[in-house]
């Protein structure tokens, strides 16, 4: 019925060019009124979903703008990281030289490329070999003090027991009261000097430094500080606890010395 209406409606508007000359204004504005009324809830529906495509259309575009957006972000956050690295870097290589520069022997500079940190053995794997100079015996130095020495050579690789692994000796001084011992691995991370003299006056936080003893280590590289230290007069030698300077869990780039 309602369709039937509207049909109606809408020829009778297509009339009503012809015909407004000679109806009465009564009935003309009663037709107009009737055609509204039909109208406007089709219009209205049409309204709205026209307002509602709108807002679909639109949400996509923000997502779509929000996916741009995110992934230009994670390029941005990976470009930073990268400079940042570099500049790190660089920072170290700059320490590197300088340390370098210092050195009383000749060196050849490796990188660390792995790590054996077990409790009976500690040890690194470095990038050079007997192609690059590193001999078998040679001692091995960081930054901030002796790492050991080159216990395997292969032609491009090497590998570094550390001196806190406990078949590594090292004959060692304290710096301030000139007390002698051996340096040889322990647990934790840490070294143990032993046969100290019974009447030594080691002080706790004084450094250890390499005594040159043979001609493996040179003297006066630091090794690490003394955490502890206590006199047992029922043995004939003491034993102090020493902290290495270096963190090799951190070690990047390492210095074989050519002592000979």
């Amino acid at each position: 019925m309602k369709n039937i209406k509207l049909i109606s409606l809408l020829i009778g508007l297509s009339l009503f060019p012809l015909v407004s000359n000679v109806l009465p204004p009564n009935i003309i504005n009663s037709v107009k009124i009737e055609f509204i009324s039909v109208i406007k809830a089709p219009l209205r529906i049409a309204n709205s979903l026209s307002n509602s495509l709108s807002g679909v259309f639109e949400f996509r575009n923000l997502q779509s703008e929000n996916r741009v957006l995110k992934k230009k972000a994670e390029e941005l956050t990976l470009q930073l990281i990268n400079y940042r690295e570099a500049y790190l870097e660089n920072q170290r290589l700059k320490e590197l030289l300088a340390f370098k520069k210092g050195l009383a022997h000749p060196s050849i500079c490796a990188q660390v490329i792995g790590k054996d940190m077990s409790s009976f053995s500690s040890s690194l794997l470095i990038n050079k070999g007997l192609d690059e100079g590193v001999k078998l015996d040679m001692p091995v130095v960081a930054n901030l003090g002796l790492v050991g020495r080159v216990s395997e050579v292969g032609r491009h690789m090497s590998r570094v027991v550390l001196i806190t692994d406990p078949n590594l000796k090292v004959s060692a001084i304290a710096q301030t009261t000139r007390d002698v011992g051996v340096i040889e691995g322990y647990t934790g991370g840490l070294c143990r000097m032993k046969y100290i003299d019974v009447n030594a006056k080691l002080l706790k936080n004084d450094i250890v430094l390499t005594l040159g003893l043979g001609k493996l280590y040179p003297k006066g590289y630091p090794i690490g500080i003394v955490v502890s230290y206590k006199k047992d007069f029922n043995r004939l030698y003491h034993i102090a606890i020493v902290k290495p300077f270096t963190d090799f869990s951190k070690l990047e780039e390492v210095f074989c010395l050519k002592v000979d």
